[in-house]
C-alpha cells in the first residue's frame, strides 16, 4: 500500500514536532545567554560604513560564511559605547528576499560577533535589535528566515524561530542552502533553515 497525500502531509508535520520536541529538550541543557550587563560593557548600535562592510566581508570569509549578500544600508553594527575606538564587536543584517508582490520574506543574515567578544551577549543584543527595528519598520510585513548551523538552533528558538524542513525551505534561500550545507558538510557541520513567522 502506497502512502496517500493526507498520509504524507500528515507524516510530515509529525517529523516536524518530533523535532521541535527534541530541539526544547536540547535547550533546557543550555546555559541561558548572558545580559548585557554580565558582559561587563554597553552595546551600542550603529549604521555601518564602507569600511565596516569591507571588514565584514573579510570576517565572514575567514569563518567560511557568505559575504555576497553584505549592504552598506541594511548592515548594523555593534560597539563598545565605552571603548573609545569605536571598535566593532559584531554585526548584522535583515535584507529583503522578494517572492512576489503579495508574499514578502527577509533574511537574518551575516550575523557575526569578533571572537574576543563570543558568549557575552552580542549577538543576542544585536539579534533582538535587529527584529526590533524590522518589527517597528511599517514597510515590513513578512516572514523572517535564516540559514545557521545545527548546533546553534536552541540560539534562535528564543527569537522565535522554528526549524524548517528542508521541503519547505523558500526557494530564494535553495541555492544558497544547498551550497552552503555542501562546505558546512566538508567541515563537519550541518546547515539549517529556520523561519520567524509575522
Amino acid at each position: 500500500m502506497y502512502p496517500t497525500n493526507t498520509m504524507k502531509h500528515k507524516m510530515r508535520w509529525l517529523r516536524i514536532i518530533i523535532q521541535h520536541l527534541i530541539l526544547i529538550l536540547l535547550c533546557l541543557h543550555f546555559e541561558p545567554f548572558p545580559t548585557l550587563v554580565d558582559a561587563g560593557f554597553a552595546i551600542r548600535f550603529r549604521s555601518a560604513t564602507s569600511d565596516d562592510v569591507s571588514l565584514a566581508k573579510r570576517a565572514l570569509i575567514k569563518e567560511a560564511m557568505n559575504p555576497l549578500s553584505i549592504s552598506k544600508e541594511k548592515l548594523l553594527v555593534a560597539y563598545d559605547m565605552e571603548d573609545e575606538t569605536d571598535e566593532m564587536l559584531g554585526f548584522g543584517q535583515i535584507r529583503p528576499l522578494k517572492i512576489n508582490d503579495l508574499n514578502k520574506l527577509y533574511e537574518l543574515a551575516s550575523l557575526f560577533v569578533f571572537r574576543p567578544k563570543r558568549s557575552s551577549g552580542v549577538g543576542s543584543a544585536l539579534v533582538n535589535e535587529l527584529l526590533k527595528r524590522f518589527d517597528e519598520d511599517r514597510q515590513n510585513n513578512g516572514n523572517i528566515c535564516l540559514l545557521t548551523l545545527k548546533a546553534t538552533i536552541p540560539f534562535y528558538l528564543a527569537f522565535g524561530f522554528t526549524v524548517v524542513i528542508r521541503e519547505d525551505i523558500p526557494s530564494p534561500l535553495m541555492l544558497e542552502y544547498t551550497a552552503g550545507n555542501i562546505i558546512s558538510n566538508l567541515l563537519g557541520n550541518e546547515l539549517c533553515c529556520m523561519i520567524r513567522e509575522n
